[in-house]
């Protein structure tokens, strides 16, 4: 755990607001990124007066 939030990773699922994808790079390997979620975003940055991303 301690690995991976150094390396700017999430330490679980994503926050509402965020989508969990997960890919695969030219070499095979998984690539797992957190983008925020076209749908849910602007609910929550509303909501809530924040601003994500």
């Amino acid at each position: 755990m301690t690995q991976q939030a150094t390396d700017g990773s999430t330490l679980g699922k994503a926050p509402i607001g965020y989508l969990n994808v997960h890919e695969r790079d030219k070499l095979g390997r998984e690539v797992r990124t957190v983008p925020l979620d076209p749908e849910r975003a602007p609910l929550i940055e509303w909501a809530f007066g924040i601003r994500l991303g």
